[in-house]
This record gives C-alpha cells, structure tokens and sequence, in this order.
C-alpha cells in the first residue's frame, strides 16, 4: 500500500497525456485500496479529488491513523506531535463526527451537513485525506463530441484572432472577457466559487493538446462553459462559450490553438502580475492566497515566476 501511495506523484507529473495518467493513477489507487476509491471526473494532478466506496472507511478503520496535532515552524520543518486510530467504522459515522453540533442553530441539524470528498495531495509527501467536497479542486470536463470523426474544416475556413482580458472587481467579484473577432462575451468571476484553478488547469490542457477540454465557471447565479474542442488538423480547434440555463450561445470559432493558449497565458500573467487585488479576493480565513494556491501548478508557476517569457 505505502509503496502504490508514494507512486502516485511521479504517476500525475509525467508526461504521458491525461487519458493514461489517469489509467496508471487508478491502478494505483486499486492497488492501495482495492478499489475502494475511485478517480473523480478530475485531472489527476498534485491535488486531486476521488470517489469513494463504501468499503473505504472500514478499510481506514483497520489499517490507517489520522494526525490530531503538529507542530509545524517557519523554517518549514513539520513535527508531528500526536496521531489517533481512524476510530469511524462507516461514512455516517465520519460525516457525524465532522459536521457535529451545528454554529449557528447549536444543535445537531443533519440537512445542513457537508457530504465529504477524499483527496490526494502530494509534494515532498502525499496522503490520503477527507475534507468537505464544497471545495472539490479542479473540476476539467472531457465532452464527448467527436469533431474529426464526423466534420472537415471547409478550406476557405480561416482561423479567427482572439482576445483574452481578466478584469478585477472589487468584494469577491471579477470578469473574463473572451473575444472573436469583433464578437465578445463576458462573465462574472465569484471568489465564493473560485474558478482560477479551474482556468489554470484549463489553460494548461490547451497549451499542451489534451483536448478536448471544459470547464463551468458558477456567476452565482447563470452558468458559464468554456470548451475546446479538436479538428482534424491539430494546430486548430473549435472555441465555444456558451450560458446554461437557459442555454445560450456567446461565442464560437476556429482558432489557432497556439493562439489560444500563448493569448490566455499572457493575460493570466499580466492580471496576477499587475491587476489582482487578494484584498478583494482572499478573504477566507486560513486558506491558502490565491496566487500562492496556483503557484503549486507547475505550468502556472514556469510562466509566471519573476523574469520568465509570456
């Protein structure tokens, strides 16, 4: 088990695409649990969330300890201080414990309890962990349509210019405004529903060819969805955006994929550079700041670290 465990981070950094990064970090994971944690519709990265089944918990129960106190000092030197059995023989039992005595009513108050979502984190170590799925990581989305299989590009198809522009708000609020052409749609950014880890992770999948790829970015409120869609020719791709609920469609091109991603990079580095404001975005109390949070993506951090080419 420990050795499938250590495994896992070498597994989601290599350069394999995501469809066999995925195969090699759920054998894995069968290899530790038996099956009794599945990969979730995320990208298998550094920090990554799974399902679980129902055989997880007793299986914590009989092999596995929960750290209860560390000491952990500025040099970045960890000391753990203190570890428990997994006392919980089911997820009822853990879900109890974790939400226990409701703040606001003081009483035990089951419809406002949060469901939990194990997670994979990795760095210099990796463990397995529980915490509430209201804040689930990256959540990337494969659709199913297959362009090549069915359509060609007509040949007096040619690719449309885009623009890229973050715009910071102000208490919790910012925009993304994509543009084809003379054709512009705009969203709103929620800090109460992060999407930049999403749009990192997003960003990255273009750049490198993984597609297709989307993501839905909540306004709190209206739904919006990002997609990348291949062709036959892999240097262009079909850019779509579009609102859900009602559905409604804001955008859609041939680009050239280069574009997309050199034009989405270089904005992500100019707004965290010159415009992000975490006053009127960091303000979750003991959660990592934002661009130190997406500093842990390798591909966000090569572009971005001081002195690097957009």
């Amino acid at each position: 088990m420990r050795r499938a465990l250590e495994a896992i981070p070498a597994a989601v950094r290599s350069n394999e695409g995501l469809s066999a990064r995925r195969v090699a970090v759920q054998q894995l994971l069968d290899q530790a649990f038996g099956g009794d944690l599945l990969l979730d519709c995320h990208d298998p990265d550094e920090f990554f969330a799974m399902q679980l089944r129902p055989g997880l918990i007793p299986r914590l129960a009989k092999s596995f300890s929960y750290v209860v106190d560390v000491l952990d000092d500025l040099a970045g030197a960890i000391e753990l201080r203190a570890v428990a059995p997994f006392g919980w023989r089911s997820y009822g039992e853990l879900v109890e414990w974790f939400n226990g005595v409701d703040p606001v009513s003081g009483t035990v108050d089951p419809a406002r309890w949060a469901s939990l979502t194990p997670f994979f984190v990795s760095g210099n170590t990796g463990h397995i962990g529980l915490r509430d799925a209201a804040h689930n990581g990256v959540q990337l989305f494969r659709p199913c349509e297959d362009l090549p299989r069915w359509f060609r590009l007509r040949p007096d198809v040619s690719d449309v210019p885009v623009g890229v522009l973050f715009e910071m708000g102000q208490y919790g609020w910012a925009k993304l405004h994509i543009s084809l052409a003379d054709c512009r749609a705009s969203m709103d950014l929620s800090n109460v529903f992060d999407p930049f880890d999403d749009l990192v992770a997003w960003g990255r999948e273009v750049d490198e060819g993984d597609l297709p790829v989307m993501i839905e970015i909540d306004e709190e409120g209206s739904t919006v969805v990002l997609a990348v869609l291949p062709t036959e020719d892999p240097t262009r791709v079909l850019l779509r955006v579009k609102r859900l609920y009602p559905d409604e469609l804001l955008l859609e091109g041939i680009v050239a994929r280069s574009e997309l991603a050199g034009t989405f990079k270089a904005e992500l580095r100019r707004f965290f550079a010159q415009e992000f404001d975490p006053g009127h975005w960091d303000d979750l109390e003991g959660s990592l700041p934002t661009k130190e949070r997406l500093q842990q993506s390798r591909w966000f951090a090569a572009f971005t670290a001081d002195g690097a080419e957009g």
